[in-house]
């Protein structure tokens, strides 16, 4: 395996490297991280000082653990979204290598990728649904751009040319849902707004012209846990007995919450600074 990892580090490191097979060598190195620190401490070189005692002599392989980071740091923009996402989701699973600043610089990535293509949208959400902190004044531009994903129709979806394409997008959506309910769950607002932005966004997912059980069931599961928390005066919530409408298309579409762009939506779920 160690003589992989090694060709895995030639072909991350090499910019004329075939996209597809750089994305593999970066997942590779990513399960096999513990083999790439091996490789590091190889590096080491044994010798006989003048005084007969043993020392030793790091060469420049002892850094390819952090050379591979910074990499990874660098490839999270790149144009194919395959590296991009490959390179973000190392960073995620290797997030407690990162110095402080490497993390801060992986997060402001991260956030700008989630109006990026699915796959990189995808693995970035994922990232910052991880390690992002909930004090953190961004996560309500962050809730804006996933509900902004959730609003997308099912037009652009159906016309995509490939099922890896579909796919792609529904697990986005998926990441943007569940971050979205991350977000009005750790909010500090009264349970009617959370359970206004709740429904709003199950709508959504309902409306999405997309076959997305899982997504529309993250949020059904976080109102029966709102509703559990409040007990009784649940059943009072406007919300909880507000009909779905239709459209002049008779197509079913979520009654807006009072908050009605999604920009609004987040700040009314706005957490606890």
């Amino acid at each position: 395996m160690i003589s992989w990892v090694e060709k895995g580090l030639s072909i991350v490191d090499n910019d004329e490297s075939n996209e597809y097979l750089t994305s593999a060598a970066i997942s590779l190195l990513n399960s096999q991280f513990r083999i790439v620190k091996i490789i590091g401490n190889m590096g080491k070189k044994v010798e006989i000082n003048g005084l007969g005692g043993i020392s030793l002599v790091h060469n420049n392989r002892i850094d390819v653990s952090e050379k591979l980071l910074k990499r990874c740091i660098d490839l999270m923009n790149h144009r194919d979204s395959g590296i991009s996402s490959a390179a973000t989701a190392l960073l995620n699973k290797q997030w407690n290598e990162l110095s402080d600043q490497q993390q801060e610089a992986v997060i402001n990535q991260s956030i700008d990728l989630v109006d990026a293509k699915p796959v990189s949208s995808c693995t970035a959400i994922n990232l910052i649904n991880n390690h992002l902190l909930k004090s953190d004044s961004r996560r309500e531009t962050i809730a804006n751009k996933c509900i902004n994903i959730l609003l997308k129709s099912d037009n652009s979806l159906q016309c995509l040319a490939t099922a890896q394409q579909r796919l792609a997008t529904a697990q986005q959506r998926l990441a943007a849902a569940q971050y979205a309910k991350n977000y009005i769950e750790g909010s500090s607002a009264p349970a009617e707004r959370k359970a206004n932005a709740l429904h709003y966004c199950q709508g959504l997912s309902r409306n999405s012209g997309v076959d997305n059980p899982d997504e529309v069931a993250i949020f059904t599961e976080a109102l029966q846990t709102l509703q559990a928390q409040v007990g009784g005066s649940y059943s009072q919530m406007r919300i909880a007995t507000q009909p779905i409408v239709t459209n002049g298309n008779e197509r079913a579409s979520p009654s807006p919450p009072p908050a009605t762009n999604s920009a609004a939506l987040a700040r009314a779920a706005r957490p606890t600074r």
